[in-house]
């Protein structure tokens, strides 16, 4: 898996870049001279800091990711005639040229290749001979001119890219014939590129981009399988992402959807769906329509009712409906009888549905920061449940029978105004002493 070595934070202007690290250095060396009681004048000066540093913060853009070779891989440095029959882990790193060094076409053996901080043109065209390469990595490579050319090639099946400069991103990928997996996430992408000739693409992963779609047209194979389009800046899905009839799983979470098409209900083979932090007020009938469904993620949205034909989605497992708006639950939701986990804190709701003595098989229940005046009795009939959250409501008593939960594992039922408190403390240990971890104090009432 890919990862940032470093994140550098970027200023508009090189007055408030050096005001930043500036800042940050008198605070390091502060903080290794000061003594271990500070006097109030120290503490006056490390506020003032702070407070300073904070400010350098708020100047930041963005944050730039610089990357070093891949531990594992064999620097290109280090491969001559004598061993590069054996190297299956190449790394071009920090390299000026504009051309791949010649004596690595005799790596006929490189499973993966990665390119990091080059200037790189054009992928070899001997790299069509390279049989056995499965994966290439490039990352921070920046032309002097133009978009990098990517060579043919028939067993890469992935390839992941990182700049953050659009215009040097490959115009197409069809030369990497079998390519299945493609990442260009952090490239700066302000839409979605053409990928329709690549038919064998079955992942398509572009977290934080600048990428809006409205009314675009994706131009996708219909093969795709998963579609990654988290931390952008997306105000809507096209109509047409209806046609990726393969999609198993879409990925939107951290973007700013208020609605989402019509068109989402063709998406018969998705099995996991996430909008979470969007602004989605209402879901379409067509949503309710994706019967292959285990796992859907709202979490952090606007919705204030769901309609009841969510108990048609009978495949799901795992269901995030917190932080929203909603005060009641469809009555169908006693049909998700798959359901192993639903979460429903931080929402407005008063009272659970009775058809919920029907969710058997669910053993984490969510309901904490809700409106509960009374202990929803339908929860006496949940027997399997391992996690249940009732803290932050405005329950006055709870039900002796829950002592006798046999795969009880945690209870959070902290800052509740209990009418009798030594009838909880009874309970609560009566639950410890079976190994059950409870939560009743203030400091204990949150859970993640």
């Amino acid at each position: 898996m890919l990862h940032a070595q470093k994140v550098q934070p970027v200023f508009a202007s090189k007055e408030d870049s050096a005001n930043y690290f500036l800042i940050q250095e008198k605070m390091m060396q502060y903080r290794q001279n000061k003594s271990s009681k500070p006097t109030a004048e120290e503490a006056e000066r490390m506020d003032s800091l702070g407070k300073a540093f904070g400010d350098a913060m708020g100047k930041i853009i963005a944050f730039r990711y610089s990357y070093e070779m891949s531990k594992g891989f064999t620097s290109y440095k280090d491969i001559n005639v004598s061993n590069a029959a054996k190297a299956n882990k190449v790394s071009l790193h920090d390299y000026s040229g504009k051309k791949f060094p010649k004596h690595l076409s005799s790596c006929r053996n490189i499973e993966e290749l990665e390119l990091v901080n080059t200037k790189i043109k054009r992928l070899p065209h001997y790299l069509k001979k390279f049989s056995k390469l499965k994966e290439v990595n490039i990352l921070n490579n920046v032309p002097a001119k133009g978009k990098l050319v990517l060579a043919k090639n028939n067993s890469v099946k992935e390839l992941n890219i990182r700049t953050d400069k659009e215009n040097t991103l490959p115009n197409n990928y069809k030369t990497f014939k079998n390519l299945e997996t493609l990442d260009l996430s952090k490239c700066q992408l302000s839409k979605v590129p053409t990928l329709s000739k690549n038919k064998k693409l079955k992942k398509l992963v572009l977290i934080e981009n600048n990428l809006t779609l409205g009314n675009a047209d994706l131009s996708l194979p219909i093969q795709l399988e998963e579609l990654n389009l988290q931390k952008n800046k997306i105000t809507a899905l096209p109509q047409n992402i209806g046609d990726l009839t393969s999609l198993k799983k879409l990925l939107c979470n951290y973007n700013n959807i208020e609605v989402l098409p019509s068109s989402i209900g063709k998406l018969q083979n998705l099995e996991q769906i996430t909008f979470y932090q969007n602004k989605i007020s209402t879901l379409p009938t067509e949503f309710y329509q994706l019967k292959n469904l285990n796992i859907v993620d709202l979490y952090y949205n606007k919705i204030n009712k769901l309609d009841e034909k969510l108990g048609d989605l009978t495949k799901l497992e795992v269901l995030y409906l917190s932080f929203n708006e909603l005060s009641t639950l469809p009555e169908s939701v006693g049909n998700l009888s798959h359901l192993r986990e639903l979460y429903l804190h931080h929402n407005k709701l008063s009272y659970l549905p009775s058809n919920v003595q029907s969710l058997t098989n669910l053993s984490v229940l969510r309901l904490n920061d809700n409106s509960f005046v009374e202990f929803p009795s339908t929860i006496l009939s949940l027997r399997n449940l391992e996690n249940l959250d009732l803290s932050k409501n405005q329950l006055r008593n709870l039900p002796e029978q829950l002592s006798t939960f046999e795969n009880l594992q945690l209870l959070s039922i902290g800052q509740n105004p209990w009418e009798n408190t030594e009838a909880i403390e009874n309970l609560s240990n009566s639950l410890k002493n079976k190994g059950v971890m409870v939560h009743t104090a203030l400091k204990d009432a949150s859970v993640n």
